[in-house]
C-alpha cells in the first residue's frame, strides 16, 4: 500500500514540476526582433540597416560598398533606434531590384543607372517602384523622368 502511495506521488510531482517548468518558459520568454533586412539608411555619416519593423540593427562596415536601396527624407529617433516617417507606409517591405535610392521627402526614385523619376504623389511609390522593375534597364542615365497615371514619361535630359 505504501509502495502505491510513492507512485501516485512520484506521478504528481512530475507532472507539478513539469507544469510549473513550462508555464515559467513561455512568461519569462524575451522580446525578440526578426532582423529582416528591409532597406537602408545614411546617418551621422555612416550607413545603417534598418529591419521590417523600421527598427535600426546593424552598422554597415567602411569596407562594404552593398547597401542599396536607401531611403532618404525620413526622421530617426534616436532614443528608440527606430526610424519614423508617415511616408514609410507606403514603402513595400520587398523592394525590387533596380531601385538606389527613395527619397520620400522630394517624391523621387533613383535607379541603378542614375535615372532619376519623380511621382507627383506619394502613394504612387509602390506602384512606380513596380513598373521600375521592370524598365529600369531601359532608362537613360542621368535623365529625370515623371511617373504618372501609371506611366513614365521624360521630362528632362
Amino acid at each position: 500500500m505504501k509502495n502505491r502511495y510513492m507512485v501516485v506521488l512520484l506521478i504528481f510531482l512530475s507532472f507539478f514540476f513539469i507544469s510549473a517548468y513550462i508555464l515559467h518558459s513561455e512568461s519569462s520568454s524575451t522580446q525578440t526582433y526578426e532582423n529582416t533586412y528591409w532597406f537602408s539608411i545614411f546617418y551621422n555619416d555612416r550607413f545603417w540597416k534598418v529591419n521590417t519593423l523600421g527598427k535600426i540593427y546593424d552598422l554597415y562596415e567602411d569596407k562594404e560598398t552593398e547597401f542599396v536601396p536607401i531611403l532618404t527624407g525620413l526622421s530617426v529617433n534616436e532614443s528608440l533606434g527606430i526610424v519614423e516617417g508617415a511616408a514609410l507606409r507606403y514603402v513595400p517591405s520587398k523592394i525590387k531590384e533596380g531601385i538606389f535610392e527613395i527619397n520620400l521627402a522630394e517624391k523621387y526614385i533613383t535607379t541603378y543607372n542614375s535615372a532619376i523619376v519623380y511621382v507627383t504623389d506619394i502613394t504612387d511609390i509602390p506602384v512606380c517602384i513596380n513598373a521600375l522593375s521592370l524598365t529600369w534597364r531601359y532608362l537613360d542615365s542621368n535623365v529625370s523622368y515623371l511617373f504618372k497615371n501609371g506611366k513614365i514619361y521624360k521630362i528632362k535630359g
